[in-house]
């Protein structure tokens, strides 16, 4: 069972390698939902935004980080994680700086709060974006990010 797990895991992995988009790994052991993917960093203007999909292309939120305020009201150096999938995973991101935004025990849908701090201007960092269910958690390469 556990050879068709990694078999299954290396095939999705080479499809989604090929395809420009990072997949989320897990266990074979663990209960985990559908392979998750993230896609490619979508950058505006020093912004960041980053979708996740299942498997069957089923989008399941988002992490966006915000460079600078925007005419929306939206703080600068913020990075903010919002779930749309009621399948009993959060979603993380953490920012080399300490700072993380998480929608782990909230309800689905919801509208987090920007998790706020001051960066240095014209600055890089790294933020990486993690599914969680308990303990079990499926992260992503390091992104970078700038200030």
């Amino acid at each position: 069972m556990r050879v068709v797990h990694r078999f299954s895991a290396l095939l999705v992995s080479t499809t989604v390698g090929i395809s420009g988009l990072v997949v989320i790994g897990a266990d074979a052991a663990e209960a985990t939902p559908p392979t998750t993917l993230i896609g490619e960093p979508i950058r505006f203007e020093g912004d960041l935004t980053l979708n996740a999909y299942t498997s069957d292309n089923s989008f399941v939120g988002f992490v966006q980080w915000n460079a600078d305020p925007d005419d929306f009201s939206n703080p600068g150096d913020a990075i903010l994680a919002d779930d749309e999938a009621a399948d009993g995973y959060g979603i993380n991101a953490h920012l080399s700086d300490g700072r993380a935004a998480t929608t782990a025990g909230d309800k689905v849908p919801n509208e987090p709060p920007w998790v706020t701090g001051s960066l240095p201007e014209d600055t890089w960092d790294s933020m990486y974006v993690c599914l969680a269910k308990g303990s079990a958690s499926h992260c992503s390469s390091t992104i970078t990010v700038s200030s």
